[in-house]
């Protein structure tokens, strides 16, 4: 009787341990992760990319790698909007999705050139030539050659 109260003691303490590591080990995180490409599919390094809770206002960014890809893990679930930027490129947002338990989001994203802007900076100087009126500023006076007999 007395191995039998036993077997059924750790039995049961096996079986709560189980499902109490089950019930720690449950995650309610999610993923995104994809590649980002210029117009002619060659891969943009060093891109920035964020994702934005929706729900919460928290930004969570990374940048690509040397092969162009973004990883963001442990992401908590919830709507989300994927915001990617990279120097010489316009920015390209994506719409609004919802990020599920233990769902990874994949995006390829395909960037498109930027414009560049410039700046002209115009000041008002004096004009090199006078163009309103036929008044000199200085006068010349002519002077004779010498001539050479």
């Amino acid at each position: 009787m007395k191995t039998r109260t036993l077997r059924l003691v750790f039995g049961c303490a096996f079986t709560m341990m189980a499902f109490i590591s089950m019930a720690l080990g449950q995650s309610v995180n999610g993923s995104i992760t994809g590649e980002v490409t210029d117009p002619s599919g060659a891969v943009v390094a060093g891109a920035h990319v964020a994702a934005h809770n929706l729900d919460t206002g928290v930004d969570t960014s990374t940048t690509t790698n040397s092969t162009g890809t973004f990883h963001i893990d442990f992401l908590p679930i919830g709507n989300y909007q994927v915001t990617v930027q990279a120097s010489g490129f316009g920015t390209e947002t994506l719409p609004a999705f919802a990020l599920e338990v233990l769902q990874t989001a994949n995006f390829n994203i395909k960037l498109t050139v930027g414009t560049s802007t410039t700046t002209v900076a115009v000041s008002a100087a004096a004009p090199i030539l006078n163009t309103t009126d036929p008044t000199l500023d200085s006068t010349f006076t002519a002077t004779p050659f010498p001539t050479f007999r």
